[in-house]
C-alpha cells in the first residue's frame, strides 16, 4: 500500500506540472485488500485536487454500495 501512495504522489506531481486534471481507475487486486485499506487509499486520492474523479472497477460492487454513506462525498464512480 505504501508503494501505491508513492505512485499517487508522482501522478499528482505530473498533473500539477502539466496543469491538467486527471482521472484514475483502480482495476484488479482490490478483491484482495481489506475494505479499510481500499477506503484509506480512496481517502488519499480524495485529498488530491488534480484528480477530477476516479473509478473502482470491482466484482465487490455490492459490498462497496453497502457503504454508500462513505461514498457520497467522494469523486468516485463504481463499476462492476
Amino acid at each position: 500500500m505504501a508503494k501505491l501512495g508513492l505512485v499517487l504522489d508522482r501522478m499528482e506531481e505530473a498533473l500539477v506540472k502539466w496543469d491538467r486534471q486527471g482521472s484514475l481507475s483502480f482495476t484488479g487486486g482490490e478483491p484482495f485488500i481489506r475494505r479499510t485499506e481500499l477506503f484509506a487509499l480512496m481517502d488519499q486520492v480524495d485529498q488530491i485536487p488534480s484528480f477530477a474523479y476516479y473509478d473502482v472497477l470491482t466484482p465487490r460492487i455490492r459490498e462497496l454500495r453497502r457503504h454508500q454513506e462513505q461514498l457520497l462525498s467522494r469523486r468516485i464512480e463504481l463499476e462492476a
